[in-house]
């Protein structure tokens, strides 16, 4: 017992006598910590965003790769441009939210973005949608009023079961790259629409889709400053799978022939690197009136995601924050309400990279990301689905003049 007060003595008074050279750093790192959470909410709250409602057509003939093809102009990595733009003004690269609301059972497809780019992107979009049309409007969020005794709420965020460099089932697997007939499509996109769609009076279903580009942020592991994207992660993952095929014979290294299941794990990684990457964070909320909430609904929220799931590529697994099975762990439900009010909040500032609500997030392709949010075709026959009455086009060349 000495000898360990006696160890802890002489630990303390190293830690002093050092204390001139790494007290300062410690100091430093804590101070740049606190800045840049502090500058980063601010700017990130003054920053004037335009929402717009993308209503579309009876008929939509295109694939997901229309869509793939338009995210691939919200890929921006110009900002911060400078040093000062970004640790004095807290300049970030914009970020956009792809948002699919059921209005009491009325679909909606919304974007938001930074109204300074807002133009490029409303292009995009009818470059490859140009049957479409858009219009800026107000933040629905501003409808709901956080009030407990009037509305309830319950909450899910999205995190991938493996690796972001393994992809989830997308369009591609789904065959709709190819452009089938409207009768042999299978829309990955139709188990959320059909689930929204079946919402009644008083209920509200959120989903929001915040994407940013990927950069080389995330830490190496086994150092302390150097940083990776994706891509080395998903060479890392390469190594692994072609070392499981290796063999010693005879004091030789032997490479077996991969399985078909290998095979294609290795050319979905490959293919799925080479897509343009976004940093991606998915939530989604049920709000009703208390009279008209139905807690059933809890169980659509998981499961409405399940068709992107692969068992040997990738899937997304749900995160409950406003969920507390265990009674102990919140027995007056304070923690509950604290959750629902952080979600809630979250949601209408479609804050998740950064502060005032940074979440953890992960990476998806555009083909990825093209497979959860686009504008489907006929084969999503749901009934609330809103869609404008026909597809526009020019007047006919036989006219009389």
């Amino acid at each position: 017992m000495l000898e360990s007060l006696t160890s802890l003595s002489d630990g303390f008074s190293i830690l002093f006598v050092t204390a001139p050279v790494w007290l300062p750093i410690f100091l430093f790192f804590v101070f740049k910590m606190v800045w840049m959470m502090y500058v980063q909410t601010k700017t990130f709250l003054e920053i004037p965003t335009t929402l717009f409602e993308v209503r579309i057509p009876r008929e939509i003939a295109k694939s997901p790769l229309a869509m793939e093809n338009a995210l691939n102009a919200f890929f921006h990595t110009g900002e911060p441009a400078t040093l000062g733009e970004k640790y004095y003004i807290g300049a970030t690269r914009p970020q956009f939210s792809l948002e699919i609301v059921s209005f009491e059972g009325e679909i909606r497809f919304f974007i938001r973005s930074r109204t300074r780019i807002k133009d490029i992107i409303q292009a995009q979009i009818y470059s490859q949608y140009p049957e479409v049309e858009i219009y800026e409007v107000e933040d629905y969020m501003s409808r709901f009023v956080f009030d407990l005794s009037k509305m309830n709420l319950f909450g899910v965020e999205l995190k991938l079961q493996k690796p972001d460099p393994y992809p989830i089932k997308t369009y591609v697997d789904f065959g709709l790259d190819k452009d089938p007939k409207e009768e042999f499509k299978v829309d990955p996109l139709s188990g959320i629409i059909e689930f929204f769609s079946s919402f009644g009076k008083g209920e509200y279903g959120l989903l929001q889709i915040i994407i940013r580009s990927h950069q080389s942020e995330k830490r190496k592991p086994g150092t302390l400053f150097q940083t990776e994207d994706w891509r080395d992660e998903a060479k890392r993952e390469t190594a692994d799978i072609i070392d499981s095929l290796k063999t010693e014979t005879d004091g030789f290294t032997v490479y077996r022939p991969p399985t078909p299941q290998e095979k294609d794990l290795l050319e979905s990684l490959g293919r799925n690197v080479a897509k343009k990457p976004f940093d991606t964070g998915i939530r989604a909320l049920y709000i009703a009136d208390k009279e008209y909430y139905n807690s059933a609904r809890h169980n659509g929220f998981p499961t409405m995601f399940r068709q992107f799931e692969s068992h040997t590529l990738n899937g997304f697994k749900p995160v409950f924050p406003t969920m507390f099975p265990r009674k102990r762990k919140d027995p007056f439900g304070m923690k509950k309400r604290m959750n629902q009010r952080i979600l809630f909040n979250a949601y209408r500032l479609r804050s998740f990279f950064i502060p005032p609500y940074k979440r953890p997030y992960f990476v998806l392709s555009a083909e990825e990301l093209a497979t959860v949010f686009h504008f489907p075709g006929a084969a999503t026959q749901a009934p609330t689905l809103g869609r404008i009455p026909s597809t526009k086009g020019g007047a006919p060349p036989n006219l009389p003049i």
